[in-house]
């Protein structure tokens, strides 16, 4: 296929530039962050990518204002100003209605557009999606890789194709590269790269009344799955799929499945998978003094944030999965209930560091998977038990308790809990641990157990078994993974501990890439005060892995 480049000027005068490639009705493609419509159609996987959907379309991409083929003006941007660009191309190319396509930080911009001009869109795919850009990664991890874009291009492209395509071949990662650097200056890149982090659609995406197809890799670590299934949550009636890999672009790494679900939806033909009925343990986690109405920048909100985050690392290193029903409720799922009561006990401690109040419900049963939801009885039933807990407690009904005290918990029988929707009642019980997950009696705890593993270094004591770190003090809130890192590297004191020990002792069997692996290294390093550039505490050796230096006493 052929194809042909055409420009339009925006109502300030800039040149975008489009291409159209393919017959049939419109599909456009929202710009992503950086493209170059000549050298993008270069790349043989991009093209095939685009030829694909042009056998059923005629397939429209453009270059926002600032890279590629358009002007090359650098101007403030925001989330108003890329609908902008986007309406002056769907107005330039079509009177009927078009199919939408928005690609990762495409999609905060289609999502707004179609919200703007609901007439106008049919159909709506979003991949590797998210609504807020903030949720993306950390603020500190923001600037850093937008001042590297901005301080060492070259070096920034490396990086960025590396996490955008970690499967690519060397061939294709290097003309990724390069084309990056062909479509912007630095500091252009850098300012795209700031905005694709304060795009929010969250204000618009409850307006989308249409078909909406929300696509995901199961390994993205760019933009992590939890953000797409967000979306889909939000969106009434949207599809949602989940596939396997972990690139973030879709062309490339297994473009045909994505390819085959894209084309079923736009056709009208099924995409659905009907809902797989499967025996569960459901933790259903609610947290108190959580209200935001008014306040999204409230302290609680920001510490239910962090919370969250916490406890959906360590439901996923447990080989479960987490939705999040509302501001302040959870429901996680696992295969046995072992887990979901170890996840439970650190959520409660993590919650009750946090000054959040949590109360939760576990029970295992039969639970229906379809998407990006669970339901089901089991579901059901949790919720009515973390209803009936009281603050700070975790509630099990007799299908977790009959199967016995797990690590460090016991069961203590409570009375029943009456499940109205089902017209069931559930004998149940309180989990009591060893140590009850308060702040205020550290102290005295430590002083009753004092052969239990822990490590002091410079102002900090390391608890293992009380999963407590503390800077003077200061209890420090540390994400499960980090905690875990640091006790195997502190464990291990002076010694070498590589890379793949630390993948397979924290994550198992489950792959993770070594830039995860490396984000939990900074965030160690963070927790005890030392940082990359110092090494005092946690040293890299470089290609091999990670020794702690520090002194113990």
């Amino acid at each position: 296929m052929k194809q042909s480049i055409s420009q339009v000027s925006t109502a300030t005068g800039e040149r975008i530039a489009y291409a159209e490639v393919g017959d049939g009705p419109p599909l456009v493609l929202a710009a992503w962050w950086t493209s170059h419509l000549e050298r993008d159609w270069d790349d043989p996987e991009f093209r095939s990518f685009i030829e694909s959907l042009a056998a059923r379309h005629r397939v429209v991409r453009y270059d926002r204002v600032g890279v590629g083929l358009s002007s090359r003006t650098r101007r403030p941007l925001d989330l108003e100003t890329e609908v902008g660009f986007l309406s002056t191309v769907i107005g330039t190319i079509a009177d009927d209605p078009i199919d939408l396509v928005g690609i990762s930080c495409g999609a905060p911009t289609s999502i707004r557009y179609t919200a703007a001009f609901p007439a106008r869109v049919r159909k709506l795919v979003l991949i590797a999606s998210y609504l807020d850009g903030a949720d993306i990664t950390d603020e500190a991890t923001r600037h850093a890789i937008i001042e590297l874009v901005r301080a060492n291009w070259g070096l920034g492209s490396r990086t960025l194709t590396s996490v955008f395509r970690p499967g690519a071949s060397a061939a294709a990662a290097r003309y990724y590269t390069e084309s990056q650097r062909h479509t912007a200056t630095a500091d252009t890149a850098a300012d795209l790269l700031g905005l694709t982090f304060d795009l929010d659609a969250t204000p618009y995406v409850d307006d989308l009344d249409l078909p909406v197809l929300v696509v995901h890799r199961r390994g993205d670590h760019v933009v992590e799955t939890h953000l797409g299934e967000e979306v889909a949550r939000r969106v009434k009636g949207a599809e949602f799929h989940r596939l396997d890999g972990d690139a973030h672009i879709p062309w490339g790494e297994d473009s045909g499945s994505m390819l085959k679900l894209i084309n079923r939806f736009l056709d009208g033909g099924p995409t659905t998978v009907e809902a797989q009925r499967h025996l569960a343990a459901i933790s259903w986690l609610t947290f108190d003094g959580t209200q935001t109405s008014g306040g999204g920048d409230s302290s609680a909100h920001r510490a239910l944030k962090e919370v969250t985050a916490a406890i959906r690392h360590e439901v996923d290193s447990e080989g479960g999965k987490l939705i999040e029903v509302d501001d302040r409720q959870l429901i996680a799922c696992f295969g046995l209930p072992g887990p979901a009561l170890e996840v439970a006990i650190h959520a409660r401690r993590l919650a009750t560091q946090a000054g959040l109040t949590p109360r939760c419900g576990i029970h295992v049963g039969e639970i229906e998977l379809s998407g990006v939801g669970i339901s089901g009885p089991a579901v059901a039933v949790a919720a009515a038990v973390a209803t009936a807990a009281a603050p700070s407690q975790i509630i099990v009904t007799s299908t977790v308790a009959d199967l016995g005290p797990r690590n460090e918990a016991r069961f203590v029988p409570i009375g029943n809990c009456n499940v109205a929707a089902l017209g069931e009642t559930w004998s149940i019980s309180k989990v009591s641990t060893q140590r009850e997950p308060t702040a205020s009696d550290v102290h005295t705890i430590v002083a009753e157990t004092p052969n239990r593993p822990r490590y002091a270094f410079a102002d900090i004591v390391l608890d293992a078994d009380a999963f407590e770190l503390r800077r003077g003090d200061q209890l420090v809130s540390i994400e499960p993974q980090v905690f875990d890192v640091l006790k195997l590297l502190v464990s291990e004191c002076g010694r070498l501990v590589t890379k793949q020990r630390l993948l397979d002792e924290i994550w198992g069997s489950r792959y993770v890439s070594e830039s995860v692996l490396s984000s939990r290294i900074r965030s160690a390093r963070a927790a005890i005060g030392d940082d990359g550039r110092r090494q005092e505490m946690i040293q890299t050796v470089h290609g091999r892995g990670y020794r702690f230096i520090a002194k113990l006493f």
